[in-house]
């Protein structure tokens, strides 16, 4: 699974701002579709959740990023420091497509 962020430059001939995804690594992880009960459950923190993301703790994962994962895009809606221990992170995700999350 490859973590992106999203890098934003300048567009030399309009003067307007271009969107482009940068790779910041890659990783194992253990995705999973959430269930009915689980989804409800984690919407109330952030609408939309659709996946829960678990992986080794990086410091560097942040909200505003993106995971690819099977040639699907999973926007980070929420980042969880299990336990606060530093060992493990848990990302609530939204499956996005091309039309929602530039490319």
């Amino acid at each position: 699974m490859k973590i992106q962020r999203l890098v934003l430059g300048e567009d030399d001939g309009i003067g307007g701002t271009i969107r482009s995804w940068e790779d910041v690594g890659t990783v194992w992880a253990r995705v999973t579709p959430l269930s009915g009960s689980e989804m409800a459950t984690a919407q109330q923190i952030q609408p939309s959740t659709t996946h829960r993301v678990e992986m080794r703790y990086r410091n560097n994962i942040h909200s505003s990023m993106r995971l690819l994962f099977q040639g699907r895009k999973l926007e980070i809606l929420s980042v969880q420091n299990i336990e606060e221990c530093k060992k493990e992170l848990h990302l609530l995700c939204k499956e996005v497509g091309l039309d929602e999350l530039s490319e």
